[in-house]
């Protein structure tokens, strides 16, 4: 071999593509530092290990194979996803280093010759000094993280807003999240294990790179997760997911949410968010903003264009109050009622304070406050 490299191996492509689609969305595609672009492929011991990073977000894949010689090669991830996702179903695949160093990949009558990276240049993928440890069921995972994340901030000055804050209450688990106009909150109980008090901001890359891991998956699927006050650890299945957390301090959110509210009102979270839907579909402004006026046991959205029209809909709730209106951007409306199966529950005190929306079945597990806006 030209470079000393030495590899041989079959596979098969159900397996290697999925690993590279996740190894995919988190290398960059076009980073200066070449290696960087990069798929780690170490072959020992009648697997496969595909390893990738972007340096805050590692990835290492566990893939059985038909070793008959061990080694390293490090190629393009973008390249070779590109190639397996075009390879035929039902013929493994052969990985093999060519006479002139290049990674050779066969499939039936079909090759391709790669240019290899020197795997000096790979960065090591550290996963120790991780002393908190827990196990979830996927079910919970995504509970937490999927019903919270939407309202990560986007603006990256707010850098200690720009992810989950996971943390620990007494024994309970909980997730928040807020970009400054919203806050989502989910809470676990984990009363029959014993959870280590802790605190971090999990970057909104990291959660949605897990999500998609254990999307593939079972509900009642267990996931381990180590965590430290600098990396935080996920293992499920054959892979390993490790990343960075975020160096800041996440507001108390608990001082944003109101202690009373005097006036409520308990709708089907599907009817409603439909009704947004219809109503705001004539706003075309950035900020969608829609009114919802409480009177004799109706709610009544509305919303205005100065050029495109206005829209109102009339929806039977149990409301007795005072006449109230209350302005909400309809997005973050909207998400929040996505999260809610079955009935959600509104409480509001006035037209200049936060909305607080709950799941009717699991009113202490998620909570969502939406701040008002001038109208």
């Amino acid at each position: 071999m030209v470079n000393g490299i030495k590899l041989n191996f079959f596979v098969s492509k159900d397996k290697l593509l999925q690993a590279l689609s996740y190894i995919n969305s988190i290398v960059e595609k076009r980073h200066s530092i070449v290696v960087l672009s990069c798929v780690r492929i170490e072959v020992k011991d009648q697997e496969i290990k595909l390893m990738s990073t972007d340096l805050d977000i590692s990835i290492i894949a566990s893939i059985s194979a038909h070793i008959n010689v061990n080694g390293v090669v490090v190629v393009s991830a973008q390249l070779l996803y590109d190639i397996v996702k075009k390879l035929p179903n039902d013929i493994e695949i052969k990985f093999v280093i060519g006479e002139d160093g290049r990674l050779v990949i066969e499939c039936g009558r079909t090759e391709f010759f790669l240019p290899v990276v020197d795997i000096e240049k790979f960065p090591v993928i550290e996963n120790n000094e991780l002393q908190n440890k827990f196990v979830l069921q996927v079910s919970e995972l995504v509970n937490l993280f999927g019903k919270t994340k939407f309202a990560i901030s986007m603006e990256e000055s707010r850098f200690n807003l720009n992810g989950l804050y996971v943390h620990t209450s007494d024994n309970i688990l909980c997730c928040a999240a807020t970009d400054g106009h919203r806050l989502s909150l989910a809470k676990l109980s984990k009363s029959n294990s014993v959870l280590s008090s802790f605190g971090i901001i999990v970057p909104k890359k990291t959660v949605n790179e897990i999500l998609k891991i254990v999307s593939h998956g079972s509900g009642n699927d267990l996931i381990s997760i180590s965590l430290s006050d600098r990396k935080i650890c996920f293992e499920y299945k054959e892979y390993i997911l490790i990343s960075k957390v975020i160096d800041g301090t996440f507001p108390d959110y608990n001082s944003i949410i109101p202690r009373s509210y005097d006036k409520s009102v308990l709708i089907e979270s599907e009817i409603l968010s439909n009704a947004i839907d219809r109503v705001s579909v004539v706003v075309f402004d950035k900020v969608k903003v829609i009114k919802l006026r409480f009177v004799d046991n109706k709610l009544i959205l509305s919303a205005a264009s100065s050029d495109q029209g206005d829209a109102r809909e009339e929806l039977e709730v149990d409301y007795s109050g005072e006449d109230m209106t209350i302005g909400l951007n309809a997005r973050y409306l909207m998400e929040a009622l996505y999260c809610i199966k079955g009935k959600c529950l509104l409480s509001f005190y006035d037209a200049s304070t936060s909305v607080l929306i709950q799941e009717e079945e699991n009113i202490d597990d998620f909570t969502y406050i939406i701040m008002p806006m001038r109208i």
